[in-house]
Formats: structure tokens, C-alpha cells, sequence
């Protein structure tokens, strides 16, 4: 009786034709890539409108304002996970998703919607615009950042009690937006969910 063993090249290789089919197959069957357009916005902000402050927080913020530069038209869609306690970086990203945006523009982009949109090909960028509009224009202008990671740690301004509170920069420490986080391991003076 003959026996036969793979070879770890064997194994590694059906491995990579598995994964190489399971992305394809989620692509073709299940819709998962994103179709979004660079040229369609979502920009987190305080109000409904293009004249909206943005909103210091992504996931959590009121709103988004999903903008279409080609045809100059702009939506509101209100964000019904706001405040939900866990998954809402996830939840928010899907959200998107469903407007066809192609980027997203914030001050302070969480890990889990960070992860969740460059994965479907979505271009982020962070900056301090101060409206919606301020932003579209800094986006036109190529004068947002575009970022290589997620800005602020999970849970970002949220305190214990799970509520939003945007002069916490420390999840559930209590800590100033100037303060060291003990949460980040790190003793310099700058905000610890900062990861630029």
C-alpha cells in the first residue's frame, strides 16, 4: 500500500486557489467590492446640509452628507447607529457603502470604519474642514490628507456609560483631549488616539 503526503508548497498553494475563489466568488455572488465612485463624497457632519459643521466624530456623527461632484447634488442620510454600543464603525461603513460613496472625508476616522472601506476600495482622507462645503472643496483641491490607517483608537470619545462626549479623547478614562492616554501605553502630552 502506497502512501502519499503534500508538500507544504502543496498545501500553501490550494490555500491560495481557495482564497483567490472565495474572493471571487464574493465579488461576482455576493456584491462585497465596492462599486463607489470618487467623485461621490461622504463627509460626517453635525446637520443635514452642505453648510454643516463637520462633526468631530465619524461613526457617531449625526449625519452624513453624501455629495456628487459630477452632478452637484448632495444628500443627507441621518445615522441611525449613532448610538448603538458596539459595532457601530462596521454598521456606518455598509452605510456608505450603500450610498456608492468613493471616499469619506473626517477629523478622526475609527479602526472599524477605517478597515471596513479601504477593504471595498474606498479612499479616506482626514483634515480640519470646518463645514461640509469647506471640505468638498479641500477634497477638489487635494488638500486633504489621505490616510494610511485608522486616526483615533476604538470607542473614540465615548465614556463608560457608553454615551458620546466629545471632550473625551481616552475611551472610558475620563481624560482631557490634552491629556496622556493611559489607554495608548504612552506618556507624551499630544492625544493618544492620534495614530497618524
Amino acid at each position: 500500500m502506497k502512501t502519499s503526503t503534500l508538500s507544504i508548497a502543496q498545501i500553501l498553494f490550494g490555500m491560495l486557489l481557495m482564497t483567490m475563489f472565495i474572493d471571487a466568488w464574493s465579488t461576482l455572488a455576493l456584491g462585497i467590492r465596492n462599486v463607489g465612485n470618487p467623485d461621490i463624497v461622504g463627509i460626517s457632519a453635525d446637520g443635514p446640509t452642505v453648510s454643516s459643521i463637520v462633526s468631530p466624530f465619524f461613526a457617531r456623527a449625526p449625519y452624513f452628507v453624501i455629495v456628487d461632484l459630477k452632478n452637484r447634488t448632495s444628500v443627507a442620510v441621518p445615522n441611525t447607529f449613532k448610538n448603538e454600543k458596539h459595532a457601530v464603525g462596521v454598521r456606518v461603513a455598509q452605510l456608505l457603502l450603500d450610498q456608492k460613496v468613493g471616499a469619506i472625508i473626517g477629523k478622526h476616522i475609527g479602526p472599524e470604519v477605517y478597515s471596513n472601506l479601504v477593504a471595498r476600495s474606498v479612499l479616506v482622507y482626514v483634515g480640519e474642514p470646518r463645514t461640509v462645503s469647506e471640505a468638498v472643496e479641500q477634497y477638489r483641491g487635494n488638500q486633504l490628507v489621505r490616510a494610511k490607517n485608522a486616526t483615533v483608537l476604538g470607542h473614540y470619545g465615548i465614556d463608560m456609560k457608553g454615551i458620546v462626549n466629545p471632550t473625551l479623547s481616552c475611551p472610558g478614562t475620563g481624560s482631557s483631549p490634552s491629556a496622556p492616554c493611559p489607554a495608548s501605553g504612552s506618556s507624551q502630552s499630544a492625544p493618544c488616539p492620534v495614530l497618524r
